[in-house]
């Protein structure tokens, strides 16, 4: 039975069904916005954040590239895990992908010194360790910094030596020294041809004490096998040579290990020690020790005295 509705309250519910009407169409607006406003967004991956990631990529071929005691595991498996990283002050640990720990030991890092060290077993007093130093560079490139920066090319002989660094006497073979070449100056690809050391590129000088009619110098370089090499020259005032001689070099000659090592005192007494070393089955040991004397004389030769 139906009751029928006077006009008044026609008009009261009309508006009312109209408003209900409305909301309940914008609640379903509301609705259907926000799901796909959340479907349409994407993460972002870590590696797009920064470069760091790739960065760090470099670091690990760099450690690989070193002498650290890897055992019998393939360097290419070897992984770095950044521990912390303190404005270029990197501790990491080598681990690979094993059952267990797989952690091989740590190292530190400094980018701007370019040193590597081995803190494995003694945090104090770590070991300091070789690498390939294109991966340095590598890693320099990407981070955008620039703490070595290519030496100076220069124009003559006598400008190289004007710029370069006096090198104090006495002087020894050291590692370190020959790896920085600290004060010393590259020479133009011209300049170092005049001085026809065969075989040697990157030719760099630095000066030694001065010693009344002439000036020697020191002059290292790197032949095509990488190895360095570093010369002892003798320059005249109008800086033409007067005599050279062959100061530190290693090489492989009929499977054995051949290096010479040297040391200048501060009256020019030179020493020079060759030393064989050969691989006997996987057994290595000292076969050979040569040991030369040399000075200079008042008009810049060198002459051997032992």
């Amino acid at each position: 039975m139906s009751i029928p509705l006077n006009n008044s309250l026609k008009r009261l519910i009309f508006p009312f069904i109209c408003l209900a009407t409305i909301c309940c169409t914008k609640s379903e607006e509301t609705k259907s916005t926000t799901v796909d406003t959340t479907a349409i967004v994407v993460p972002v991956k870590p590696s797009e954040k920064g470069k760091e990631p790739n960065c760090y990529d470099y670091l690990t071929e760099l450690v690989r590239s070193s002498n650290f005691p890897f055992r019998n595991i393939d360097k290419a498996k070897a992984n770095l895990l950044i521990d912390k990283d303190e404005n270029g002050l990197i501790f990491a640990k080598i681990y690979f992908d094993t059952e267990g720990t797989g952690t091989l030991g740590w190292v530190n890092y400094n980018v701007k010194s370019r040193t590597l060290e081995n803190a494995s077993a003694y945090l104090e007093s770590p070991e300091k360790l070789t690498f390939d130093g294109t991966f340095a560079e590598s890693l320099e490139t990407c981070l955008g910094i620039n703490y070595n920066p290519k030496p100076q090319v220069t124009a003559s002989l006598q400008d190289a030596y004007n710029q370069s660094s006096v090198i104090s006497l006495p002087n020894s073979y050291d590692y370190d020294f020959l790896l920085e070449l600290k004060g010393f100056v590259k020479l133009s690809t011209e300049i170092a041809s005049t001085l026809k050391i065969k075989g040697l590129e990157n030719i760099k000088i630095a000066k030694l004490p001065i010693e009344e009619v002439y000036q020697p110098i020191l002059l290292a370089g790197k032949v095509i096998s990488g190895q360095s090499q570093l010369f002892l020259l003798v320059l005249d005032k109008e800086f033409n040579e007067v005599s050279r001689l062959k100061l530190y070099d290693s090489k492989e000659i009929n499977g054995a290990s051949q290096s010479t090592t040297y040391s200048i005192s501060s009256d020019y007494q030179i020493e020079l020690k060759q030393s064989n070393v050969k691989d006997n089955q996987g057994n290595v040991g000292q076969s050979d020790i040569k040991i030369s004397i040399y000075r200079l004389s008042k008009d810049g030769q060198i002459i051997e005295v032992k």
